[in-house]
């Protein structure tokens, strides 16, 4: 691995704007095979705009972190606690619901370092254990969840537009 200076902080309401173009980058360079062009348009215009990240932001619930590499964005991460989460995992659980790294910063170890950033920040929360949803095909996602301690617990329904989709519930308790 490449020793590289990296830094991790929170995200504050000035970083909606590159939130936003970071997210939708991200996604589509992941799942741009998995729809179709417009599903993929309608669900980049739908969760990842100014206003649905502003109110996001502003859910106290939900905790939002920008990964520097040299100085340069190289991902993000958003946690959520409580009412934020997407699905009711039990009491006390987080959810990790974005862990994204850009193209040209994958294989460099920077999703580790989020990932564990994320585990120390469930931590220091005292919750009982941490949660994901992963696309079923996403294989290389697969490998680093269960990696990284996670374990299948169930699926739901993860819609990209007009398209249903399986997301894998994953889970790691302590």
């Amino acid at each position: 691995m490449i020793n590289l200076h990296t830094e991790i902080r929170p995200c504050t309401d000035a970083d909606v704007d590159v939130i936003s173009v970071v997210a939708a980058y991200c996604f589509e360079d992941t799942f741009r095979t998995s729809c179709t062009r417009e599903d993929m348009i309608a669900f980049l215009r739908q969760a990842y705009n100014h206003d649905v990240l502003t109110q996001e932001f502003a859910n106290t619930n939900s905790h939002f972190f920008i990964l520097y590499v040299e100085h340069s964005i190289a991902g993000y991460l958003k946690v959520n606690f409580k009412d934020a989460q997407s699905e009711h995992m039990g009491p006390n659980m987080m959810e990790i619901e974005r862990l994204y790294i850009l193209p040209q910063y994958k294989r460099m170890g920077l999703g580790s370092t989020l990932m564990q950033f994320a585990l120390d920040y469930a931590h220091q929360h005292e919750v009982a254990g941490v949660w994901l949803g992963v696309w079923e095909h996403n294989e290389p996602a697969k490998a680093f969840y269960t990696k990284h301690g996670f374990r299948f617990v169930g699926s739901h329904t993860f819609t990209v537009g007009s398209d249903d989709q399986t997301d894998l519930l994953m889970r790691q308790d302590w």
